[in-house]
């Protein structure tokens, strides 16, 4: 009992997350020069508040999620897992933390200013970090959309979604950066996916115990 209520609890915390994650992102202005000033808007603000919150329940939702995989595929799930889950939380915690730090720049004066309007990053090793966070990310999901396809039939659909997100990551840095937010929002949809799939396996399982009692 109290393992299903662990992932009960992870799944809502993982839907949730996943919802606002993808609210704050798609509100979030563009990384652009030409839109510099909305960095430090009342909607960038709203959008922060948001990623905030959404990292925060999928911090708490993700280990029961992964918990799930990695009963059923085994110990190489279990590594996809951890190599998912440090990508997922680094890259969306140091996202948040240039969203809080974007509108100091932009407001603080015209030298901090001057360096988003830079061609160089301002903030070389967070752009090694980020990359990093990218790849662990894009490569865990990989590893696991393919473990928990061969393995389950029930899970195909969420595997082919993270699979998707994961190559979408990827062609993101080599096309265009504005593909992240597809790519983010196609990932958080096959962890609500799989998250859902907790809820209507608990609804089988009521079903089967309501006709054995009948």
């Amino acid at each position: 009992m109290e393992q299903k209520t662990f992932l009960q609890w992870s799944a809502a915390c993982t839907i949730i997350g996943a919802s606002l994650l993808c609210t704050g992102y798609w509100l979030r202005t563009d990384i652009e020069k030409e839109l510099i000033d909305n960095f430090a808007s009342t909607q960038g603000f709203v959008s922060s508040v948001l990623v905030a919150a959404g990292s925060l329940f999928l911090l708490c939702g993700l280990p029961g999620i992964f918990y799930k995989y990695v009963k059923r595929c085994g110990k190489s799930a279990f590594i996809a897992s951890g190599l998912s889950f440090v990508g997922i939380i680094a890259f969306h915690l140091g996202t948040l933390a240039l969203y809080f730090v974007l509108p100091v720049l932009v407001t603080h004066n015209s030298g901090t200013r001057e360096l988003i309007y830079s061609d160089i990053p301002p903030f070389p090793r967070f752009a090694i970090f980020w990359a990093l966070s990218l790849l662990l990310q894009c490569t865990g999901l990989t590893w696991l959309g393919i473990n928990v396809w061969k393995s389950s039939s029930h899970s195909r659909v969420a595997a082919a979604i993270l699979m998707t997100g994961a190559l979408v990551f990827v062609a993101a840095p080599l096309y265009s950066f504005h593909l992240l937010k597809t790519a983010n929002t196609v990932v958080m949809l096959g962890l609500a996916w799989e998250a859902s799939t907790v809820f209507i396996e608990k609804k089988e399982r009521n079903k089967e115990l309501d006709s054995v009692t009948a």
